[in-house]
């Protein structure tokens, strides 16, 4: 039931947990040991990726501060305003932006800074931060600047965080909070008295706080909002206002990709883009029997504010095969037919891009099999590396983003003999794909 986390290493070490909105109940469960990925590299690594920012070579400038600025903390932490901030301070949750660079004490040597990239975001008081920062951040205000010095007991200790940070080191940050975000207050709403009431059946209730513009919600569109849930007695379940990332969910999809409840997939449906509306979720639409943990007790209402960023078109399947006159249609020497209906104008893709393509395939009679339209995204594979039939990496290295191809795709090329359940062993494949995308060199 719950998925990936991702966690994000900084600075040697520091690691956050912060939480992807893909599947139902991603914020439920607790994780377990498979569902932590960790690509094994500090966030100077990943800045080294992106241009070199705080790989070991580079040394950034660090703000000099007097000694007797720094004010002693609990646990040996020392501090220093370089500037007072003018905004609210952080509280256990709220989602923090920070910009930051860190060096050793004891050599002045750079292991990660911030700079060159996005700030920093995570929920403060998270799992995994190193106490100093706990500390260190906590009575600071949004606009404000301050250096932390960090002993080891606060940061790594005796194990330190190889190979940038070597055991018992001491730790220098300089820390800027440059945003906040607090989680919303539950609405005050009567679903027993207010006019603006309006029952969605099954027991749901609505009531529209803002309207929105453009696409609406509907079938099958894939829905940017920020997501908040209440209990029954008004205790804060989740908000999704506090987390790095806005969930996006597929309205009437199915599995992991549609809403996290029922009545959340049904509620939001009507809304458009920065739309605000408050929602009454009863229990056979929401947790039900089983309820959530100590916060959503089971056979209890629960109350969800959403707030509308974006709507995409809805994601349509074709209903019948696509038409076309294999008269016209190019043959390679593999046996792959195909004819281009758009043709593209971005880029065209090289041999380990991944390339991302919208499809629906059907069987010769006509029966589709599959489509992308199923899902809340394009498919993406590395093209050329054996990933997908051999059909499909043959047709798409010729053609461009944007671009939109037919394609005949005999057995051999195919699955051949195989069983693939819905595509019996044999099968000529028919295949409308679009090229929606490329990214270089198999990152994505």
């Amino acid at each position: 039931m719950s998925k990936p986390l991702t966690v994000i290493a900084l600075g040697g070490g520091i690691t956050l947990a912060a939480m992807a909105f893909v599947g139902m109940f991603f914020w439920m469960e607790s994780p377990s040991d498979e569902d932590l990925v960790d690509d094994g590299k500090t966030a100077g690594d990943h800045a080294a990726a992106d241009g070199g920012h705080g790989a070991t070579e580079m040394t950034y400038e660090h703000t000099e501060v007097d000694a007797s600025a720094f004010e002693d903390r609990e646990g040996g932490l020392k501090i220093a305003d370089i500037k007072v901030g003018t905004g609210e301070a952080p509280a256990q949750g709220d989602l923090v932006e920070v910009h930051y660079t860190g060096w050793l004490q004891s050599n002045g040597q750079t292991f990660d800074s911030s700079k060159g990239r996005d700030p920093l975001r995570f929920p403060f008081g998270a799992p995994g931060i190193i106490e100093g920062w706990q500390k260190g951040l906590t009575d600071m205000k949004v606009g404000g600047k301050r250096q932390l010095v960090i002993p080891p007991e606060l940061a790594y200790g005796d194990r330190g965080s190889p190979p940038k940070i070597p055991p018992g080191a001491t730790l220098v940050f300089d820390v800027e909070l440059v945003g906040l975000r607090k989680a919303p207050s539950r609405p005050e709403v009567d679903f027993g008295a207010d006019e603006r009431v309006v029952d969605l059946g099954k027991g749901l209730k609505a009531v529209d706080l803002e309207t929105g513009s453009g696409n609406e919600v509907g079938e099958r569109t894939v829905v940017k909002a920020d997501l908040s849930v209440w209990s029954d007695t008004g205790e804060l379940f989740y908000s999704s206002v506090t987390r790095p990332q806005t969930p996006e969910m597929f309205v009437g999809g199915v599995g992991a990709e549609r809403p996290p409840l029922e009545g959340l997939d049904q509620g939001m449906r009507g809304m458009k883009a920065g739309g605000v509306r408050f929602l009454e979720i009863p229990s056979e639409l929401g947790f039900g029997e089983r309820g959530q943990g100590d916060v959503i007790k089971p056979n209890t209402t629960v109350y969800a504010l959403v707030k509308v960023q974006d709507v995409g078109e809805p994601r349509i399947i074709p209903t019948e095969m696509v038409s076309f006159d294999r008269a016209a249609m190019t043959t390679t020497e593999s046996g792959l037919m195909y004819v281009d209906v758009v043709e593209g104008t971005g880029p065209q893709p090289n041999a380990g891009d991944v390339v991302f393509a919208e499809y629906t395939g059907w069987l010769e009679n006509g029966t589709m099999f599959d489509s992308s339209k199923k899902r809340m995204s394009a498919f993406s594979f590395p093209l050329g590396k054996g990933r997908v039939i051999k059909a499909w990496d043959e047709a798409l290295a010729s053609m461009k983003v944007g671009g939109k191809r037919i394609i005949v795709a005999p057995p051999d090329i195919a699955y051949g003999d195989r069983d693939k359940g819905n595509i019996p062993p044999g099968s000529t494949l028919v295949f409308e794909i679009e090229l929606a995308d490329v990214k270089p060199g198999g990152r994505h």
